[in-house]
């Protein structure tokens, strides 16, 4: 029930005093009360919604690399290059496209071993990078641009 039929059913008693007033605030009080509950539930889904808009979300395609992740992209290419599996590495990756996201999982359940080998900051750096899905067009350029370099 709305205030306007409230009022609508309130009004033809108004011949008889202040009664029908005092019903009127009632029932008033209570299409606030009903309001302020609605208001309070929208509220629970509107928050509810702001944290789960970016549940799914896929990160910016924009977002740039920092210079460590640009740097340690150039290192790898530079050691798949030199070791002239340029092309097996490209396949691999483009194969890999859609698991790189779990291979950084799989690394950062193997870092207290890993790190015994490589240094931990940047073996961090490279799970890192792995998470995000540009990851593979990125090492793809670098290593397409050492090759290009060295048979150029």
């Amino acid at each position: 029930m709305n205030i306007g039929m409230v009022f609508f059913c309130v009004r033809p008693l108004a011949r008889v005093g202040s009664i029908p007033f005092a019903a009127f605030f009632c029932a008033l009080s209570k299409t606030a009360k009903k309001l302020c509950v609605l208001s309070g539930a929208m509220f629970q889904v509107n928050s509810l919604k702001a944290r789960w808009r970016h549940a799914f979300a896929l990160e910016d395609p924009d977002a740039g690399w920092s210079e460590d992740e640009r740097a340690l992209a150039e290192r790898l290419a530079e050691f798949i290059v030199r070791r002239r599996m340029g092309a097996a590495a490209s396949m691999v990756l483009e194969a890999c496209r859609p698991l790189n996201f779990l291979g950084s999982q799989a690394l950062t359940f193997l870092a207290p071993f890993a790190t015994l080998v490589f240094s931990p900051s940047e073996y961090e750096c490279f799970t890192r990078m792995l998470e995000r899905r540009q990851c593979v067009d990125l090492l793809a350029e670098a290593i397409t641009q050492r090759e290009s370099q060295k048979h150029g």
